[in-house]
């Protein structure tokens, strides 16, 4: 590709310049149009051109002319210059290609700026794609020469504010780590088409010095075949296969083969955007910290959904220098920007001190966040939603957990109740610490009880645990009694406590009782 530049500018024109070419008479230079369509503006035969600013056009670009050719446009063109982009509010992206499986190419938008919808063009002006995310995979024959347009979603539409050079999309084969300081471990269970999506984001990101783990879950094929496939041809990733054993004993294997002195967990159906763990990385280790967390984008239904805390909404970075700090912030451990345990790196030896429980089905992200938060003293958050919690593919694949009949909602229940009483289980021998978990644990356990009119099963699960939880590990109801602005809590103890209903510690099966 030839090189375009623009050599000087005043408050009216600017001038264009580029190389000569041997196998053009004549050249033909061109504005594109916010619509992404190119118009010839004039044609000539030297290599200069002094162009008058057009609001019409958002950038410029020059065609080659072949010789002894007619005199039709499409035809002429042999060979075109990158563009030139004029208008100072449209941002720079670019564009970067990698070969993945069954002869696809995936193309991964790198921006300063997160957009809400990307474009993406062949050299010619014609629409191949476009997504609300970060990455397009493309048919390898598809993806040569493009460009691709970024937008702003306004009360007036998407507005476009950002855009890239035409690029010539040779795809990268292979990566190399020249050493291996975060570990990223994405179990897989029978997700083929959503995993190259997500491996691929993760490929193209700005921080290279990585190695990604995926751990098969005991998937069918073609998902086993395709992550032996990434293992073979790209250096950075490996590959565990197991029998089918569920997401929590997938990312503790994981975790036990990590390198890198910083972990972090991925979904293998969701996407990172290319400047994620960059990020993540450069914010804890300048400021000191143990982990550090993107807020992230939920996807479900078509519709997006960021999730932060609200009454720090204009901090780009969020520091909170204790885990007291945490609980009591209006997000708390009930806020997925917390809770979730894939939109963050942690140091892989604190990430240690904690196991997933392989005994849960659902909530196991929290039953792990929750009591490794109680180990950790400092926390950053990033206010860019970096990860994209993608739930709408749910429907028509699985992700990785261990095959089950459909369970009934109070055993769902069971799960959520048990995945937030883990740090009770776990333990921090920090006592001040561990009244803070105590004590909030309760209130959001007992809010839960009187959100709404469960059925009686429900109540007898939650009933049931609770007696348990305040009875074994010693929580603080009285704290409850004291506290005015929680008399509707205490007054739901009071309730739970005074039941028949039999104490219960979520081993075993469900009792009997409750159902009658």
């Amino acid at each position: 590709m030839k090189e375009l530049r623009k050599l000087s500018e005043d408050k009216n024109t600017f001038v264009l310049n580029w190389e000569k070419s041997d196998i053009a008479s004549e050249y033909i230079v061109e504005g594109m149009t916010r619509v992404f369509t190119y118009v010839p503006i004039t044609r000539l035969n030297s290599c200069n051109y002094v162009c008058d600013k057009n609001p019409e056009f958002v950038g410029y670009r020059v065609a080659y002319v072949a010789k002894n050719t007619d005199d039709k446009y499409k035809e002429l063109i042999v060979d075109t210059t990158n563009m030139i982009t004029v208008e100072t509010n449209l941002r720079p992206i670019s564009i970067v290609t990698i070969k993945s499986a069954n002869d696809t190419v995936s193309l991964s938008f790198r921006s300063e700026e997160i957009y809400d919808l990307y474009r993406l063009f062949n050299k010619n002006g014609e629409l191949l794609g476009e997504s609300e995310d970060c990455i397009i995979v493309l048919d390898s024959l598809a993806a040569k020469n493009c460009y691709v347009t970024g937008y702003k979603k306004t009360d007036n539409g998407y507005v476009l504010k950002g855009i890239s050079e035409v690029t010539r999309c040779k795809p990268i084969q292979n990566i190399h780590a020249k050493k291996t300081i975060l570990s990223i471990v994405i179990p897989v269970y029978n997700s083929t088409v959503f995993l190259v999506r997500t491996v691929q984001s993760i490929l193209s990101s700005t921080f290279t010095d990585f190695e990604i783990i995926l751990v098969d879950d005991g998937s069918q094929e073609p998902t086993r075949k395709l992550c032996d496939w990434y293992a073979d041809n790209f250096d950075c990733i490996k590959v565990i296969h197991q029998e089918n054993a569920g997401v929590c004993v997938a990312r503790n294997r994981g975790m036990d083969e990590a390198k890198g002195e910083w972990l972090a967990f991925v979904d293998n159906d969701d996407i990172v955007h290319p400047y994620m763990y960059e990020k993540l990385y450069k914010t804890a280790t300048t400021l000191g910290t143990d982990i550090a967390i993107s807020q992230c984008v939920m996807r479900e239904d078509y519709e997006s959904y960021k999730n932060v805390l609200s009454d720090k909404i204009n901090q780009n970075i969020i520091i909170m220098n204790s885990f007291k700090e945490v609980v009591e912030s209006k997000g708390n451990l009930k806020n997925i920007y917390f809770v979730a345990i894939w939109n963050k790196i942690v140091k892989t030896s604190v990430a240690r001190l904690v196991r997933f429980d392989e005994n849960l089905l659902y909530y196991e992200d929290t039953a792990y966040t929750a009591p490794l938060y109680s180990f950790i003293d400092k926390f950053v958050l990033v206010k860019d939603a970096y990860y994209v919690w993608d739930k709408r593919k749910q429907k028509t694949e699985g992700t990785a957990s261990n095959s089950h009949p459909t369970r009934p909602s109070e055993l769902i229940w069971l799960h959520y109740y048990l995945s937030y009483a883990s740090p009770l289980v776990i333990g921090n021998p920090d006592k001040e610490i561990a009244a803070v978990y105590k004590y909030d644990i309760l209130q959001h356990l007992l809010s839960k009880y009187i959100e709404k009119s469960w059925s009686k099963e429900i109540k007898n699960v939650m009933r049931g645990t609770l007696k348990f939880f305040v009875r074994n590990f010693d929580m603080p109801v009285d704290r409850l009694k004291a506290d005015k602005n929680n008399e509707k809590l205490y007054n739901a103890w009071l309730e739970i406590k005074e039941s028949s209903t039999k104490e219960y510690n979520g081993i075993g099966d469900i009792p009997k009782e409750y159902y009658l």
